[in-house]
């Protein structure tokens, strides 16, 4: 009977000090992931990141950067989180109107040429991010308004881009900025994507 209480004891305790080790790897993980967004929004001037929150929201889905990707690939910075009732009333007011001349920017070579979601006339289209940058791991599949908060023809990095080999004439060179939000699924993404 001892040696069988023993053993419980023993398991319980085992128990404990696991519970213990995940939930510590959990918070030096959600540390690290607070630092990245940190070091990696700080490494961009600040007019360029204004529009994404200061620091890494607790119902942040995803957020990928690509800062220290291969230098001829896009730079990015993306974040995924849950759509607030704050965000909701200061984009979906008549204020915002989501932008429909757009058109995708990948990561990569497009060798397809590049997607556009016009609707009606458009006398400009507008950059926004392609899918697999806003989220690998939680795509959105509802519709999505995406509103451009700025969009130029402007060298930010100087690198060779392969962006720059297939987009049209007045985008070789970008930045744009700015949110989607998928209204349907409560989801809202910040981007700055710059080539």
């Amino acid at each position: 009977m001892r040696i069988s209480n023993i053993l419980i004891i023993g398991l319980l305790l085992l128990a404990l000090i696991s519970c213990g080790n995940i939930q510590n790897n959990s918070d030096k993980k959600a540390l690290k992931t607070t630092n990245d967004y940190a070091r990696w929004k700080g490494m961009l001037p600040d007019d360029l990141v204004a529009h994404f929150p200061v620091e890494l929201p607790n119902n942040t889905k995803s957020y990928s950067s690509g800062f220290m990707d291969n230098p001829q690939n896009i730079k990015y910075l993306i974040l995924l989180k849950e759509l607030t009732e704050r965000e909701k009333s200061k984009y979906g007011s008549e204020n915002a109107i989501p932008d429909s001349c757009t058109f995708e920017i990948y990561q990569y070579k497009n060798e397809y040429g590049f997607n556009y979601h016009a609707h009606g006339r458009c006398k400009m289209l507008f950059p926004i991010p392609e899918m697999k940058l806003i989220s690998k791991e939680t795509p959105i599949t509802s519709h999505i308004d995406y509103y451009v908060l700025e969009a130029k023809n402007s060298v930010l990095h100087n690198s060779d881009s392969y962006l720059r080999h297939y987009l049209p004439d007045e985008w070789k060179n970008g930045v744009s900025r700015g949110v989607g939000i998928s209204y349907e699924e409560d989801l809202i993404f910040y981007w700055l994507l710059m080539w």
